[in-house]
């Protein structure tokens, strides 16, 4: 009805706003609208602008819809400090008590659905993180079940992040889940240290439970070395307000630097003495299978090389 406005010209002189309408000949007005004729029932003609009266009222210049249903977006800025999670938890309860019409329902918009998915694809990566971490270390050790005891120390370190998030007041944003995933390839050196110092001691001979007390002799001082040197390195970004982009706006980087140093500082205290448990039960594990393999290959070589009876004897009767 008033045209479409279209990006301004410019010219040499000033910039001309553009609009896309109707020609005046080709336009109808309400006086036009009020000329249309109708038929009543006994046949008679009449104007449109007897029987009705026009007014003029402001209304929606567009109609949207979403999944083919008449919808109306409202979008809002989220304070500083405010997460995703949060502002949910927020607007879900007024929602839920804000009295609709019949036939009318409301959702989270497009920005809660893309953090959703983000928030999923950050959980596969994870979990592949994991496993290509696993093949690493299976192919370096030669064994399937040595590397699940240093895979074990990646649990312990997500479960002290989280501790360390929840007494820090800082909610799991993005950026918390990028700390987990550097949190996993930091975390598993430490089980790789201690692990393959063990083997090393065990392969010159050493007892299994000598070969673990002197492993964790040698490797206490490196290993608290490298977690308080991290530590430490993260400290400014933990306590400080620095955001991705540098002018503001951005997500923040705390909680990134809370979830490495909670996780790494957990992982530190409990991998000395939850990872060489878990060494035990699958070194006993391995120990018990090859007995079982061992024990089955035993009758089936005796019975396939049977060994006669016969006497070779000087003078003995055949």
């Amino acid at each position: 009805m008033r045209g479409d406005k279209l990006p301004e010209l410019r010219t040499e002189e000033r910039d001309v706003t553009m609009r896309l309408a109707f020609r005046e000949s080709d336009r109808q007005s309400v006086e036009d609208l009020a000329k249309v004729p109708i038929m009543l029932p006994d046949g008679t003609r009449i104007e449109l602008g007897a029987v009705a009266d026009f007014e003029v009222r402001p209304s929606d210049r567009e109609i949207r819809r979403l999944n083919r249903m008449t919808s109306v977006a409202i979008n809002a800025n989220l304070a500083e400090g405010l997460t995703m999670e949060e502002a949910r938890k927020r607007v879900e309860p007024v929602m839920d008590a804000y009295p609709l019409p019949a036939g009318y329902s409301w959702k989270f918009g497009k920005g809660f659905d893309e953090n959703d998915k983000a928030m999923q694809t950050m959980s596969q990566n994870m979990l592949l993180a994991v496993v290509l971490i696993y093949l690493v270390m299976a192919a370096l050790f030669e064994s399937t079940l040595y590397p699940l005891s240093i895979i074990t120390s990646i649990l312990f370190a997500i479960v002290g992040s989280i501790w360390f998030l929840a007494l820090t007041g800082t909610s799991i944003t993005m950026m918390a889940m990028i700390g987990f995933m550097i949190l996993i390839g930091v975390v598993v050196n430490i089980g790789i240290v201690l692990i393959a110092h063990v083997l090393d001691l065990r392969s010159n001979g050493l007892p299994r439970r000598a070969a673990i007390l002197q492993a964790g002799r040698d490797r206490l001082r490196p290993i608290l070395m490298t977690v308080l040197t991290t530590l430490l390195g993260m400290l400014p970004l933990a306590i400080g307000d620095a955001q991705v982009g540098g002018g503001g706006g951005g997500p923040a980087y705390h909680p990134m630097a809370r979830a490495i140093m909670g996780g790494l500082a957990f992982s530190a205290v409990v991998s000395l003495l939850i990872v060489p448990m878990f060494y035990v039960w699958f070194d006993d594990l391995h120990l018990w299978a090859k007995r079982v393999f061992s024990a089955k290959g035993v009758p089936a070589t005796a019975e396939a090389a049977p060994v006669p009876a016969t006497s070779e004897a000087p003078g003995a009767a055949p």
